[in-house]
């Protein structure tokens, strides 16, 4: 099923250009259906979510009138929080297959009763569209390193995207951070159950998206979740594990921020959340551009020929993935540091799995 949505962009040698998308608001209703295969029960598991009603932007073509289409469909992934549902896909709204993507769709988590976690995600739904004005979309793109929590060591990710325009300001961002102290390098002997913790924070809400705040090459304020996050690892080979998540602040206010001033070492971030120490750490990469088409989901670029993000999804950043899937914190194939993990974690579920690759798949440009 997702195998078609890495191609939705790209045309073949020879063929004529595709006409430019255009600027839509979509209002959508309905109910999409979750499912994940659980490998311990061996059974597909499914979950509804119902009466959904939310609305976003989207690059709509322009030979889709704006207007209310009963019977479009979705067919896509989503991903579940504690607090929100993000889904990500692909919606046509007539027989001959034409549609859009829908990205990052965030809506508040009304479900308790599913769990956290990746999930394939379809279903019938209505929509409707109407048009917005074009606008000069400038984008940002942040991602690097933890290397300081208080004044203690850390280590840990944080990847961040905005979309500002002269109407509109999105964000999202995710960072997660360890102690030094804290690190486990292995269980020894291997027959003793061990545990790896570390916290996780995400920006739930953006109120401040800025490029040109004084003394600032990116600002963001607003309020964030922040978990608790445990893996007790048993068995074999330490192969099994029991994942637990807790939430020890919600709706935090906080802000991410790149000062200006360059220091020797280069850019740096500074993450702080209220009742929470400085989390701090180096720039990898800052990309700041304007463009009419927004390019809003950077999560899948995670390396280049040389090794650093480079400002797009390609080929390399999914073999790159596909090399650490089956990866947890603290176990797994490779170092299976905080860093390591997360930073292949390009979905924010604490793992890298199928939907690692999903993402970055979609995400991958002609």
């Amino acid at each position: 099923m997702f195998a078609g949505l890495a191609s939705l962009g790209s045309s073949s040698p020879g063929t004529p250009p595709r006409p430019t998308p255009v600027t839509a608001k979509v209002f959508l209703n309905g109910t999409i259906q979750l499912g994940w295969y659980n490998w311990t029960s061996k059974t597909v598991e499914t979950y509804n979510l119902n009466n959904i009603k939310t609305n976003f932007t989207a690059m709509v073509p322009p030979e889709i009138t704006p207007g209310l289409y009963n019977n479009a469909t979705f067919q896509g992934y989503a991903c579940v929080s504690v607090s929100n549902v993000e889904l990500y896909g692909f919606i046509q709204v007539n027989a001959t297959g034409q549609g859009f993507m829908a990205q990052e769709v965030t809506i508040p988590n009304n479900w308790p009763q599913v769990p956290m976690g990746g999930f394939e995600a379809n279903g019938t739904i209505e929509i409707t569209i109407t048009l917005l004005p074009s606008l000069q979309y400038t984008m940002v793109h942040l991602v690097g390193p933890v290397t300081q929590y208080g004044t203690e060591n850390a280590t840990g990710w944080m990847s961040a995207d905005a979309m500002i325009t002269n109407v509109t300001q999105r964000a999202k961002a995710h960072i997660l951070w360890m102690p030094a102290p804290k690190m486990t390098p292995g269980p020894t002997p291997k027959s003793t159950n061990f545990t790896y913790s570390f916290y996780a924070a995400s920006l739930i809400n953006a109120s401040t998206v800025s490029t040109n705040r004084t003394g600032y090459d990116f600002y963001v304020n607003g309020t964030w979740t922040v978990y608790n996050v445990t893996f007790t690892y048993y068995g074999q080979q330490f192969k099994q594990y029991k994942e637990n998540v807790t939430v020890v602040a919600q709706t935090a206010t906080g802000d991410l921020a790149v000062p200006r001033t360059v220091s020797i070492t280069g850019l740096n971030f500074t993450v702080s959340i209220v009742g929470f120490d400085e989390v701090k750490g180096s720039v990898w990469r800052l990309d700041i551009y304007h463009r009419v088409i927004p390019e809003w989901n950077l999560d899948g670029d995670i390396t280049s020929p040389n090794g650093q993000p480079q400002g797009k999804v390609t080929f390399y950043d999914l073999v790159a993935v596909a090399r650490h899937v089956g990866e947890t914190p603290g176990c797994g194939q490779g170092s299976c540091s905080l860093q390591e993990v997360e930073r292949y974690d390009v979905n924010f579920d604490f793992q890298v799995d199928v939907y690692s690759l999903v993402t970055v798949a979609t995400e991958m440009g002609p």
